[in-house]
């Protein structure tokens, strides 16, 4: 006798269905579920922190010489929603006797928030000046306005501080 006419046809098991999962399955995709609403609740909380920024940036982008006034504005109003409204009064006195500590509180609060960007007593003076003086009398060039505009677009994309929601 032939040993090949003996071969007979290979009997396959029944096929394993892929559902229902395994107890382990549920407990990885309930993981997963968890990590990816606590990825989407810390990106949602970090895109509503930094509305002011992105609000703040618009403003300054259509920003010319002739409404160069909203400049400190927009800075004062950032630098104290990033810090919690925690300078809000130091920043809003313009008296003579508060100018001073004004000058020195805020530029040592948009220095230290930032690395890439460092503003002087000249950058004081002329954001002092343009949110002060009628348009027609501010002693600043174009120059000057583009380089002051940028370093606050600069500053706002580039400071950081912890929020506290």
């Amino acid at each position: 006798m032939n040993s090949l006419q003996q071969l007979t046809g290979l009997i396959l098991p029944q096929h394993v269905s892929w559902w229902p999962l395994a107890p382990g399955w549920y407990v990885l995709m309930m993981l997963f579920v968890l990590v990816l609403g606590i990825f989407i609740y810390h990106k949602r909380k970090h895109y509503i922190n930094n509305a002011y920024r992105r609000n703040a940036l618009s403003q300054l982008q259509l920003l010319s010489m002739q409404d160069a006034t909203q400049m400190l504005g927009i800075l004062q109003h950032a630098l104290s929603y990033a810090l919690n409204h925690a300078l809000n009064d130091a920043l809003s006195h313009t008296t003579a006797q508060q100018v001073e500590l004004q000058e020195e509180t805020f530029l040592v609060s948009l220095n230290k928030g930032t690395e890439s960007v460092s503003f002087t007593h000249v950058d004081w003076q002329l954001l002092n000046q343009l949110a002060f003086q009628q348009v027609d009398k501010i002693n600043c060039n174009d120059d000057e306005f583009a380089t002051l505009k940028t370093k606050c677009q600069q500053w706002l994309q580039g400071h950081h501080y912890e929020h506290h929601t």
